[in-house]
Protein backbone atom coordinates (compact mmCIF):
# COMPACT_ATOMS: atom_id res chain seq x y z
CA UNK A 1 0.00 0.00 0.00
CA UNK A 2 1.32 3.46 -0.79
CA UNK A 3 1.55 5.75 1.50
CA UNK A 4 -0.48 8.42 -0.34
CA UNK A 5 -3.73 5.76 0.50
CA UNK A 6 -3.20 5.77 3.82
CA UNK A 7 -3.38 9.81 4.21
CA UNK A 8 -7.14 9.98 3.28
CA UNK A 9 -8.11 8.56 6.92
CA UNK A 10 -6.13 11.34 8.57
CA UNK A 11 -7.47 14.29 10.18
CA UNK A 12 -5.17 17.33 11.06
CA UNK A 13 -6.31 19.28 13.73
CA UNK A 14 -5.16 23.28 13.92
CA UNK A 15 -5.46 25.35 16.58
CA UNK A 16 -9.19 25.20 16.53
CA UNK A 17 -9.51 24.35 12.42
CA UNK A 18 -9.95 20.87 10.99
CA UNK A 19 -8.09 19.88 7.80
CA UNK A 20 -8.42 16.59 5.81
CA UNK A 21 -5.45 15.37 4.94
CA UNK A 22 -4.96 16.07 0.83
CA UNK A 23 -8.24 18.47 1.01
CA UNK A 24 -7.74 21.89 -0.11
CA UNK A 25 -7.55 24.79 2.56
CA UNK A 26 -6.37 28.19 2.14
CA UNK A 27 -3.67 29.20 4.42
CA UNK A 28 -5.02 31.39 7.44
CA UNK A 29 -3.25 33.59 10.31
CA UNK A 30 -4.40 33.93 13.60
CA UNK A 31 -2.75 35.23 16.85
CA UNK A 32 -2.75 33.52 20.29
CA UNK A 33 -0.63 35.20 23.37
CA UNK A 34 0.88 37.51 21.30
CA UNK A 35 1.93 34.68 19.09
CA UNK A 36 1.36 34.26 15.42
CA UNK A 37 0.14 30.91 14.16
CA UNK A 38 -1.15 29.57 11.02
CA UNK A 39 -1.91 27.00 8.85
CA UNK A 40 -0.37 25.25 6.23
CA UNK A 41 -0.86 23.21 2.72
CA UNK A 42 0.24 19.78 3.84
CA UNK A 43 2.88 19.27 1.02
CA UNK A 44 3.88 16.14 -0.36
CA UNK A 45 6.78 15.16 2.16
CA UNK A 46 4.09 16.28 5.22
CA UNK A 47 1.71 13.66 3.92
CA UNK A 48 4.46 10.86 3.04
CA UNK A 49 5.21 11.80 6.86
CA UNK A 50 1.85 11.07 8.12
CA UNK A 51 1.62 8.21 6.20
CA UNK A 52 4.63 7.05 9.10
CA UNK A 53 1.77 6.74 11.98
CA UNK A 54 -1.59 5.92 12.23
CA UNK A 55 -2.09 9.35 14.16
CA UNK A 56 -4.20 12.26 13.90
CA UNK A 57 -1.16 14.48 12.77
CA UNK A 58 -1.04 17.72 14.04
CA UNK A 59 0.50 20.19 11.80
CA UNK A 60 2.86 22.22 13.11
CA UNK A 61 1.47 25.69 13.32
CA UNK A 62 3.04 28.37 16.01
CA UNK A 63 5.45 30.68 13.97
CA UNK A 64 7.55 32.00 16.18
CA UNK A 65 10.91 33.72 16.18
CA UNK A 66 13.59 32.94 17.96
CA UNK A 67 17.05 35.28 18.21
CA UNK A 68 19.03 32.27 19.06
CA UNK A 69 19.30 29.26 21.39
CA UNK A 70 20.06 28.87 24.72
CA UNK A 71 21.24 26.53 27.75
CA UNK A 72 21.45 27.11 31.20
CA UNK A 73 24.05 25.48 33.69
CA UNK A 74 23.80 21.44 33.87
CA UNK A 75 26.30 19.99 36.37
CA UNK A 76 28.21 17.79 33.82
CA UNK A 77 27.12 14.22 35.84
CA UNK A 78 23.27 15.11 34.28
CA UNK A 79 22.22 12.71 31.45
CA UNK A 80 20.71 15.12 29.02
CA UNK A 81 17.55 14.24 26.62
CA UNK A 82 17.63 15.79 23.45
CA UNK A 83 14.00 15.75 21.43
CA UNK A 84 13.56 16.69 18.22
CA UNK A 85 10.16 19.12 18.63
CA UNK A 86 7.93 20.11 15.84
CA UNK A 87 5.12 21.98 17.42
CA UNK A 88 6.78 25.23 15.95
CA UNK A 89 7.66 26.45 12.30
CA UNK A 90 11.17 26.51 12.68
CA UNK A 91 11.17 23.60 14.06
CA UNK A 92 13.63 23.29 17.38
CA UNK A 93 15.49 20.78 19.18
CA UNK A 94 14.58 20.84 23.07
CA UNK A 95 16.84 20.00 25.75
CA UNK A 96 15.96 18.13 28.86
CA UNK A 97 17.73 17.55 31.80
CA UNK A 98 17.38 13.63 32.51
CA UNK A 99 17.41 13.45 36.42
CA UNK A 100 15.10 16.44 37.06
CA UNK A 101 13.35 16.28 34.05
CA UNK A 102 13.57 20.22 33.54
CA UNK A 103 13.95 21.88 30.21
CA UNK A 104 17.54 23.48 29.90
CA UNK A 105 17.54 24.26 26.87
CA UNK A 106 16.68 24.62 23.12
CA UNK A 107 18.51 24.46 19.75
CA UNK A 108 16.99 26.73 17.13
CA UNK A 109 17.82 27.14 13.87
CA UNK A 110 16.74 29.33 10.57
CA UNK A 111 17.14 25.94 8.83
CA UNK A 112 14.94 23.56 10.64
CA UNK A 113 11.56 22.44 8.95
CA UNK A 114 10.67 19.02 10.21
CA UNK A 115 13.13 17.46 12.54
CA UNK A 116 12.50 12.87 12.89
CA UNK A 117 14.41 11.13 15.02
CA UNK A 118 17.34 11.81 16.35
CA UNK A 119 20.45 9.84 17.31
CA UNK A 120 24.02 10.49 19.05
CA UNK A 121 27.42 9.10 18.64
CA UNK A 122 29.91 7.51 21.62
CA UNK A 123 31.14 11.41 22.15
CA UNK A 124 27.77 12.65 22.93
CA UNK A 125 27.04 14.60 19.52
CA UNK A 126 23.53 14.32 18.53
CA UNK A 127 22.77 13.97 15.22
CA UNK A 128 19.04 15.26 14.14
CA UNK A 129 17.12 14.70 10.46
CA UNK A 130 15.10 16.98 8.94
CA UNK A 131 12.30 15.24 7.07
CA UNK A 132 11.11 17.75 4.98
CA UNK A 133 14.74 19.57 3.85
CA UNK A 134 16.38 16.08 3.63
CA UNK A 135 19.17 18.28 5.81
CA UNK A 136 21.17 15.98 8.78
CA UNK A 137 22.52 18.61 11.80
CA UNK A 138 25.46 17.47 14.18
CA UNK A 139 24.94 19.14 17.58
CA UNK A 140 28.27 19.04 19.68
CA UNK A 141 28.12 17.18 22.73
CA UNK A 142 26.29 18.90 25.80
CA UNK A 143 25.78 22.36 23.65
CA UNK A 144 23.35 23.93 21.25
CA UNK A 145 25.72 25.07 18.73
CA UNK A 146 24.99 23.07 15.42
CA UNK A 147 28.53 22.47 13.62
CA UNK A 148 27.50 20.49 10.68
CA UNK A 149 25.46 19.59 8.41
CA UNK A 150 24.37 17.45 5.58
CA UNK A 151 22.03 17.57 2.77
CA UNK A 152 20.60 13.97 0.22
CA UNK A 153 17.45 13.76 -1.63
CA UNK A 154 15.68 11.81 0.62
CA UNK A 155 13.12 12.12 3.40
CA UNK A 156 15.25 11.07 6.68
CA UNK A 157 13.48 9.84 9.26
CA UNK A 158 16.26 8.30 11.63
CA UNK A 159 19.70 7.69 12.13
CA UNK A 160 22.26 5.47 14.26
CA UNK A 161 25.86 6.01 14.56
CA UNK A 162 28.33 2.61 14.84
CA UNK A 163 30.87 2.19 17.52
CA UNK A 164 33.37 3.20 14.87
CA UNK A 165 31.53 6.21 13.61
CA UNK A 166 30.08 5.98 10.82
CA UNK A 167 26.35 7.64 10.57
CA UNK A 168 23.41 6.08 9.36
CA UNK A 169 20.76 8.19 7.97
CA UNK A 170 17.40 6.10 7.13
CA UNK A 171 15.09 7.93 4.39
CA UNK A 172 11.34 6.45 4.37
CA UNK A 173 11.80 7.91 0.26
CA UNK A 174 14.97 8.69 -1.71
CA UNK A 175 14.39 10.19 -5.10
CA UNK A 176 10.69 10.72 -4.94
CA UNK A 177 7.12 10.17 -3.49
CA UNK A 178 6.63 6.43 -4.44
CA UNK A 179 10.40 5.18 -4.53
CA UNK A 180 11.52 2.74 -2.05
CA UNK A 181 13.56 3.74 0.96
CA UNK A 182 17.19 3.93 1.80
CA UNK A 183 20.31 4.30 4.13
CA UNK A 184 22.74 6.81 3.31
CA UNK A 185 26.20 5.59 4.90
CA UNK A 186 28.50 8.49 5.93
CA UNK A 187 31.78 6.66 6.83
CA UNK A 188 33.37 8.23 10.07
CA UNK A 189 30.50 11.02 9.84
CA UNK A 190 32.74 12.77 7.24
CA UNK A 191 31.42 14.53 4.16
CA UNK A 192 30.59 12.07 1.65
CA UNK A 193 28.11 9.16 1.91
CA UNK A 194 26.95 5.96 0.34
CA UNK A 195 23.04 5.17 -0.70
CA UNK A 196 21.73 1.78 0.04
CA UNK A 197 18.62 1.39 -1.09
CA UNK A 198 16.56 0.01 0.94
CA UNK A 199 13.68 -2.62 0.59
CA UNK A 200 10.82 -0.46 1.12
CA UNK A 201 9.50 2.48 2.65
CA UNK A 202 11.99 2.26 5.76
CA UNK A 203 11.57 3.33 9.02
CA UNK A 204 14.75 4.53 11.54
CA UNK A 205 17.54 1.83 11.39
CA UNK A 206 20.27 1.08 14.04
CA UNK A 207 23.76 -0.19 14.40
CA UNK A 208 24.60 -3.21 16.50
CA UNK A 209 27.64 -3.98 18.19
CA UNK A 210 29.36 -5.88 15.42
CA UNK A 211 28.10 -2.68 12.85
CA UNK A 212 25.59 -5.09 11.06
CA UNK A 213 22.18 -2.58 10.61
CA UNK A 214 18.86 -3.31 11.00
CA UNK A 215 15.43 -1.77 9.92
CA UNK A 216 11.56 -2.23 9.07
CA UNK A 217 9.88 -2.02 6.17
CA UNK A 218 7.20 -1.76 4.11
CA UNK A 219 4.70 -1.22 1.16
CA UNK A 220 7.42 -1.61 -1.44
CA UNK A 221 9.16 -4.45 -3.52
CA UNK A 222 10.64 -6.92 -1.71
CA UNK A 223 8.71 -6.13 1.72
CA UNK A 224 5.18 -5.92 0.53
CA UNK A 225 3.77 -6.41 4.57
CA UNK A 226 6.25 -5.16 7.29
CA UNK A 227 9.31 -7.34 7.18
CA UNK A 228 12.33 -6.85 9.12
CA UNK A 229 15.69 -6.38 6.93
CA UNK A 230 19.38 -5.91 8.03
CA UNK A 231 22.72 -5.06 5.89
CA UNK A 232 25.37 -7.34 7.21
CA UNK A 233 28.79 -5.07 8.29
CA UNK A 234 30.86 -4.97 4.61
CA UNK A 235 27.61 -6.15 2.58
CA UNK A 236 25.61 -3.75 -0.10
CA UNK A 237 22.21 -6.01 -0.20
CA UNK A 238 19.94 -6.04 2.18
CA UNK A 239 18.69 -9.39 4.24
CA UNK A 240 15.14 -10.07 4.87
CA UNK A 241 14.92 -11.80 7.81
CA UNK A 242 12.70 -14.48 8.78
CA UNK A 243 10.68 -13.07 11.81
CA UNK A 244 7.14 -14.95 13.36
CA UNK A 245 6.50 -12.23 15.33
CA UNK A 246 3.92 -10.12 12.97
CA UNK A 247 4.51 -6.28 12.60
CA UNK A 248 1.13 -4.74 12.21
CA UNK A 249 2.74 -0.84 12.07
CA UNK A 250 6.43 -0.26 11.47
CA UNK A 251 8.64 1.48 13.77
CA UNK A 252 11.97 2.02 14.72
CA UNK A 253 15.04 -0.14 15.43
CA UNK A 254 16.90 0.84 18.60
CA UNK A 255 19.34 -1.42 20.52
CA UNK A 256 18.70 -2.54 23.69
CA UNK A 257 21.65 -3.74 25.53
CA UNK A 258 21.73 -7.43 24.48
CA UNK A 259 19.11 -7.37 22.04
CA UNK A 260 17.42 -5.44 19.30
CA UNK A 261 14.17 -3.66 20.16
CA UNK A 262 11.70 -3.87 17.24
CA UNK A 263 9.04 -1.58 17.08
CA UNK A 264 5.17 -1.64 16.31
CA UNK A 265 3.24 1.13 16.65
CA UNK A 266 0.30 -1.02 16.57
CA UNK A 267 0.37 -4.37 18.24
CA UNK A 268 -1.82 -7.49 17.91
CA UNK A 269 -3.52 -4.69 15.38
CA UNK A 270 -4.35 -2.92 18.67
CA UNK A 271 -4.07 0.95 20.14
CA UNK A 272 -0.52 0.61 21.98
CA UNK A 273 2.51 0.05 20.91
CA UNK A 274 5.15 -2.64 21.64
CA UNK A 275 8.92 -3.41 21.81
CA UNK A 276 9.58 -6.92 20.25
CA UNK A 277 13.30 -7.76 22.39
CA UNK A 278 15.06 -9.67 19.37
CA UNK A 279 17.90 -11.77 18.63
CA UNK A 280 19.44 -12.86 15.63
CA UNK A 281 21.40 -15.47 14.29
CA UNK A 282 22.10 -15.83 10.50
CA UNK A 283 18.68 -15.32 8.63
CA UNK A 284 16.47 -15.78 11.43
CA UNK A 285 15.77 -13.30 14.37
CA UNK A 286 13.14 -14.57 17.04
CA UNK A 287 11.21 -12.55 19.31
CA UNK A 288 12.71 -12.94 23.09
CA UNK A 289 10.00 -10.74 24.71
CA UNK A 290 7.19 -8.30 24.25
CA UNK A 291 7.32 -5.02 25.69
CA UNK A 292 3.81 -3.41 25.60
CA UNK A 293 3.75 0.33 26.25
CA UNK A 294 0.23 1.31 27.55
CA UNK A 295 -0.32 5.58 28.31
CA UNK A 296 -3.10 6.77 30.21
CA UNK A 297 -2.05 10.35 29.30
CA UNK A 298 -4.95 10.14 26.75
CA UNK A 299 -7.77 8.03 25.96
CA UNK A 300 -6.31 7.02 22.35
CA UNK A 301 -3.62 4.65 23.44
CA UNK A 302 -0.27 5.17 21.94
CA UNK A 303 1.80 5.62 19.16
CA UNK A 304 5.34 5.11 19.44
CA UNK A 305 7.68 6.11 15.94
CA UNK A 306 10.99 5.85 17.94
CA UNK A 307 12.51 6.43 21.58
CA UNK A 308 15.77 6.68 23.22
CA UNK A 309 16.82 3.24 25.21
CA UNK A 310 18.02 4.70 28.56
CA UNK A 311 20.10 3.88 31.41
CA UNK A 312 20.95 5.31 34.61
CA UNK A 313 24.57 5.43 32.90
CA UNK A 314 23.88 6.35 29.67
CA UNK A 315 27.24 5.36 27.20
CA UNK A 316 26.03 5.11 23.57
CA UNK A 317 26.52 1.48 21.86
CA UNK A 318 28.31 -0.09 24.93
CA UNK A 319 25.13 -0.15 27.42
CA UNK A 320 25.10 -3.36 28.76
CA UNK A 321 21.69 -3.10 30.21
CA UNK A 322 18.66 -1.07 29.48
CA UNK A 323 16.33 -0.24 31.98
CA UNK A 324 14.06 1.86 30.10
CA UNK A 325 12.47 3.69 26.87
CA UNK A 326 11.42 7.30 26.79
CA UNK A 327 9.79 8.42 23.13
CA UNK A 328 7.21 10.37 21.63
CA UNK A 329 3.87 9.48 21.92
CA UNK A 330 2.37 10.79 18.98
CA UNK A 331 -1.11 10.44 19.37
CA UNK A 332 -0.90 12.74 22.67
CA UNK A 333 2.07 14.61 21.37
CA UNK A 334 3.23 13.96 25.04
CA UNK A 335 7.27 12.80 25.88
CA UNK A 336 6.79 9.91 28.16
CA UNK A 337 9.35 6.99 29.74
CA UNK A 338 8.07 3.20 30.24
CA UNK A 339 10.11 0.77 32.09
CA UNK A 340 11.83 -1.88 29.95
CA UNK A 341 11.36 -4.68 29.20
CA UNK A 342 8.39 -4.65 32.20
CA UNK A 343 6.63 -2.73 30.32
CA UNK A 344 3.13 -0.82 31.20
CA UNK A 345 1.66 2.40 31.95
CA UNK A 346 4.51 4.67 31.20
CA UNK A 347 6.06 5.74 34.67
CA UNK A 348 6.57 9.55 33.97
CA UNK A 349 5.99 12.17 31.35
CA UNK A 350 8.57 14.89 30.56
CA UNK A 351 6.57 18.02 30.00
CA UNK A 352 8.01 21.61 28.14
CA UNK A 353 8.15 19.74 24.71
CA UNK A 354 5.37 21.14 22.42
CA UNK A 355 5.05 18.36 19.97
CA UNK A 356 8.11 16.03 20.50
CA UNK A 357 8.82 13.48 17.75
CA UNK A 358 12.00 11.78 18.66
CA UNK A 359 14.30 11.79 21.46
CA UNK A 360 18.34 10.56 22.11
CA UNK A 361 19.87 10.65 25.62
CA UNK A 362 23.86 11.27 26.05
CA UNK A 363 26.54 11.83 29.02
Amino acid sequence: MKPSTLTHRVICTVVGVVLLAGCSAAESSISSDGATARTQHLSPEMQKLIAMTRADHKVPVQLVTRIRSWMVHVPASAPLLYVSDDGYYPAVVDVFNYTTGSMVGQVTDSSFEYLSSPCSDSKGNVYVPDFKSGAVYEIAHRTTNVIKSWSNNGNPIGCSVSSTGNLAVTAFHYGGVYSDGGVIIYPGAGNSGTLYQGPGDDFPATYDKAGNLFLEADYADQCTSPCLAELPNGSSSWIILSYKQHIYFPSSVELMGTTLGVGDQQEGGGSESAIYATTVSGNSAKNKHTTTLTDSNCGSGNDLVSWANVSAKPDGLQLKTVTGAAGANVLCETLDEWKFPAGGNQIGTIGGASAPHGATLIE
